[in-house]
């Protein structure tokens, strides 16, 4: 049972603090089926470093409300000028009250639906690309 009614507040002015993340739980037949929200991972790979990086990295900050890390390349391109080490992506992970507010509001902004093809046959993200 959700924590809130999601038709009675204004996402937009949801805050962290205003939920318990503990009550966004499915509920199933056996506790080992239950399904819970353990963390939320944003990223943006711009694929380069600069202007461009310091831009995704304000915005992802904005979106989250926390202070991104930067990531690093793994090895270098050089059709694409990537050096190894070079930071080319930012991330953030949000746990807890934090995971469920970015997640409400990230789906509020798709109308709550994903596609079938996000997920693998056994419920689990698959990466695009």
């Amino acid at each position: 049972m959700p924590a809130i009614d999601l038709t009675q507040v204004d996402l937009k002015t949801l805050t962290p603090d205003q939920l318990d993340w503990r009550k966004f739980v499915l509920p199933a037949d056996h506790p080992m089926r239950v399904i819970r929200i353990e963390k939320v991972v944003a990223n943006i790979g711009v694929g380069q470093s600069g202007e461009r990086l310091e831009k995704a990295a304000k915005v992802l900050e904005e979106l989250t409300q926390q202070e991104p890390s930067y990531r690093l390349a793994k090895r270098s391109i050089k059709d694409w000028n990537i050096r190894r080490g070079e930071p080319i992506g930012v991330a953030v992970t949000l746990r807890r009250n934090k995971a469920v507010w970015f997640l409400l509001r990230a789906l509020a902004a798709v109308d709550f639906t994903l596609r079938e093809g996000s997920f693998d046959d056994w419920g689990g993200n698959v990466a695009s690309g």
